[in-house]
């Protein structure tokens, strides 16, 4: 059964042009620096989607985001094609990754100051969440945004968003945060070993857990 959300793979034509862009231009930290991944391991995992799956690879994102993460993938033997410069928002498949900041017009400003390419005039303000949308060098479209506080009246026609669907998706939002999730393993992990303590007065075998 899945039960969560990992990575999202990126590829571009230069590993270390990219990790230097995330890192240097969005602030995102290296996880993993670029390495090579080739031989027998790789091949057995995606022979059959590459013809030959040699790449260097990097992870970028911030360490207490858990496995939410980016890698940064170039393969080293096979030539790909720019397809997201040609490709629509619109279009089926993958489209974007969001990222979130603590304000959005500074955030803004200072990417333009560093040259990134906008794809819209200004930031909007929909179902409690300010957003605007800008490419990296290989034209993968990301979104930026920052989350509505509680004194913060906003929707994108500038009225206060009360609905129900509103209020839902910021409480989503809230129950998403890391510092809640981590608050929730730790309540998890001491439930479980009450739980233990509690068996093990019983003499019930670990095991059953």
């Amino acid at each position: 059964m899945i039960t969560g959300l990992a990575h999202t793979g990126v590829c571009v034509p230069d590993c270390a042009a990219a990790v230097a862009f995330y890192r240097d231009v969005l602030g995102l930290e290296v996880l993993s620096p670029p390495f090579v991944m080739a031989g027998n391991a790789i091949r057995d995992d995606m022979g059959e989607l590459v013809s030959d799956p040699t790449m260097k690879a990097a992870i970028v994102g911030f360490g207490g985001d858990g496995d939410r993460v980016l890698e940064v993938i170039e393969y080293l033997n096979v030539d790909g094609c720019g397809q997201r410069a040609a490709a629509a928002l619109s279009d089926h498949g993958l489209t974007h990754v969001g990222l979130i900041c603590d304000d959005l017009d500074a955030t803004r400003a200072e990417l333009e100051s560093k040259g990134v390419r906008f794809l819209v005039d200004g930031i909007a303000e929909v179902a409690r969440v300010r957003t605007t949308w800008f490419a990296d060098p290989w034209a993968w479209c990301s979104s930026s945004w920052r989350k509505a506080g509680r004194n913060d009246p906003i929707s994108r026609n500038g009225t206060e968003a009360a609905g129900r669907g509103d209020r839902s998706r910021s409480r989503r939002y809230r129950d998403g945060h890391p510092a809640r999730r981590r608050r929730l393993r730790l309540h998890h992990l001491r439930t479980r070993r009450r739980l233990r303590w509690h068996l093990a007065a019983q003499h019930v075998p670990r095991s059953r857990l």
